[in-house]
Order: C-alpha cells, then structure tokens, then sequence
C-alpha cells in the first residue's frame, strides 16, 4: 500500500515539476532539465514495484522509434548529411518515455483520480506559468503594437497554458465558490497572456478548443459558458472598432503588412514555395537536417518519404487505436481530443510540434499513454 501511494505521488509531482519547468526563471537558471528528470524517478519505482508491461501495440511504437535510429544512422554514414542535428529524434524519445511511463502507471489510477489530479495540477501550475510570464515580460513596459515578440518562447508557452486551460475547463471540478471563482480568473488572465504572446497557432487552436467543447462535452454548464463567452467576444469585436483594429492587426498580423503574406506568415510562406523543389532532390531518403517551420514538411525533408513513414506512422497509430474507444462525453476523453487537434494543428505551423520543443508537449503523450492502456481493459491495481 505505500509503494502503492508512492508512485502515485511521483507521478503527479513530476506532471508539476514538468510543467513549471517552463517559468522563464528556471529556464534562465538551466534547471529545468532537472525538475524534468523526476520522471526517471517514477520509471524506476515502476520497475522496483514490477510495474513494466509493454504490449504488443506498445511494442510496435518503441520498434517504429528504434528502426527510425538506425535509418538515420545508415543514411548519415552513407550520404555523410547530418540527421542527428535537428531535435526530432531525441523530443521522439522524450515524448516516447513520457508516453510509456503513464501507460504503466495507469493501473495506480481510476479515471475520476487522474482527471482530478491533473485538473488540480492544470490549476495551480498553470498559475504560477502564467504569472511568472506576465512577471517576465508584461509586468513593465509593453506595448501590443510593437512588432517585436514580448516572450521568446512565446509558441512553448502560450502552447503549455492552453493546455493547462483545458485541463482546469474540464477536469477541475469544486462546489467551493472562491474556487470556482478562482477557476474564472485563470481562465480569463491565461487568454489574455496567450493573445498578448501573439502566437498565432496556439490563437487559432483555441477555436478548436471552443467548437469542439461546445460540440462534445456533457457538462451543461460548461457547454452555456462556451455559447456565453463566444457570444461576447464576437459581439465585441464586431461592435467595438479599436479591439477589432488589435486583434486583427497587432495580434493575429503582428503588426506586419498585411499586403505581404509572407511577411504575416513570419516567413511560411516562402518555405512553401522552396519544398516542392528541395523535396524532389531527394524524395527518398532526405536530405538530413534543414530547418522549415513546419513539422511534416521538415521531417518529409529531413528524413525523406522512408525514413518520415516511420514517424507518421507512430503518430497515427496510437490515435487510430483509440479511435473508435473514446467517449467524448468522458471528459478525460475529450481533453485527449483537444489536446490532439491543438498540438498537431499547430505542427502544421511549428517545426517540432506535436513531439517538442523540449517538454511543450508531454501533456499530450501522458494523457495517451494512459488512455492506451485503459483502453485495453486490463484491471486496474486503483481499483483492487
């Protein structure tokens, strides 16, 4: 029994320790790595409590990943390219990890547990994410209009509270009304933070999160404040010029000319036009690292359309698994839709999207990791 409450403690406090990882103060200080390295901690007690158990989908997946190394090992030592330089291999591993960890974990849990936990999580490291960002770079002089960003990280961090809105929107639940309004506040303080960090991807993402919230969720109450709030925020953009003016100009075009659509693409569009005849010069097999905002289109380059098949394919089938498994009115279901539509969408637009940079997106990877071993109905030790 207190093996058991152990790794259930570790567990969640590495889910924390992740995610504050990312205030800029502790990135700025270098340890960031360290608060990440507690999930080795949970692996280890996994294995000390025997656990381990990789199915034969599990098994697959860790196989795509290992063939992946090898392809590019070949094709470095053949073409004497360099696939090693980008960071997709090791932000694969790491999302890899994450996602085996919290499959084996899964039996410590009930559904009810981990959603609680993770809303509670999503709350209060979230807070302390958005306040420090707002400390970092809002707090003195800023100005919307200015071209330049605020925050570099700005894509990672604005990612990461979007995350965490989803989390406290769904799965944080209290009859207590300080708390409950405590709730309102950070949802509305961490949307302010994500349109004043201007990263559009993430912007565009939280349509997604609005639809298709209002579309699946069986919470009455949240499905009534998603009609409110769209309600509002479109009669105040319609009706109120100069917000209009910010959001369009300042914040979605980034104060850029809007007659230039590269230049309100910060660059996309001319990668676009450079792909077709990069890609054709080796279709095959790649041509190692080259940088291109886009994750599909940079892994097609890099690794070609062999060595790309095998990281699609781990990004489609864990998704193709659960497919036909969740039940949207789940809550903990519908954060996993959420989180799948946002991150990949903003891969469209971002180089490491959905697996990185760094641990943008272990959210992600946790939360299917459990699922795919729930899934399988395998019993639970929660529950014994």
């Amino acid at each position: 029994m207190q093996s058991f409450i152990i790794v259930r403690s570790v567990f969640f406090l590495s889910v924390f320790l992740t995610l504050i990882s990312q205030v800029p103060q502790v990135l700025e200080m270098q340890i960031s790595v360290y608060l990440q390295s507690s999930w080795l901690v949970t692996l280890v007690l996994l294995i000390v409590n025997r656990s381990i158990f990789i199915g034969e989908a599990v098994t697959f997946i860790a196989l795509l990943f290992i063939f992946l190394i090898i392809y590019a090992l070949l094709m470095q030592i053949v073409s004497g390219n360099d696939y090693f330089e980008s960071a997709h291999i090791g932000n694969i591993a790491k999302s890899l990890l994450i996602f085996i960890i919290a499959y084996n974990s899964a039996p410590y849990f009930t559904d009810t547990d981990f959603a609680k936990w993770l809303g509670r999580i999503g709350l209060i490291g979230g807070t302390i994410l958005a306040i420090s960002i707002y400390w970092a770079s809002f707090a003195t002089e800023f100005d919307v209009k200015d071209i330049t960003y605020a925050y570099k990280a700005k894509n990672s961090a604005s990612q990461i509270l979007l995350s965490c809105q989803i989390f406290v929107l769904l799965l944080f639940q209290s009859k207590v009304k300080v708390t409950r309004l405590f709730k309102v506040v950070f949802l509305l303080f961490t949307l302010y933070l994500i349109l004043m960090l201007k990263s559009r991807a993430t912007i565009l993402g939280l349509i997604f999160v609005i639809i298709l919230t209002y579309r699946y969720t069986s919470n009455k109450i949240i499905k009534k404040l998603t009609l409110v709030f769209t309600l509002i925020s479109g009669s105040i953009v319609l009706f109120f010029e100069d917000i209009r003016n910010i959001l369009i100009e300042n914040i979605l075009f980034g104060g850029r000319d809007i007659n230039d659509l590269n230049e309100v693409s910060s660059g996309r569009v001319e990668f676009l036009y450079e792909f077709p005849e990069l890609f054709s010069e080796n279709i095959w097999f790649g041509r190692g690292y080259y940088f291109i905002d886009s994750f599909p289109l940079s892994i097609l380059l890099g690794f070609g359309a062999i060595g790309s098949l095998f990281i699609f394919i781990f990004l489609l089938l864990p998704i193709l698994f659960l497919r036909k498994r969740l039940r949207f009115y789940n809550p903990l279901h519908l954060v996993f839709l959420l989180l799948v539509v946002t991150y990949y969408f903003n891969g469209l637009f971002e180089e490491q999207s959905p697996f990185g940079p760094g641990s943008k997106n272990f959210l992600l990877w946790l939360i299917l990791g459990y699922l795919f071993r729930v899934c399988q109905r395998r019993p639970r030790l929660a529950e014994i």
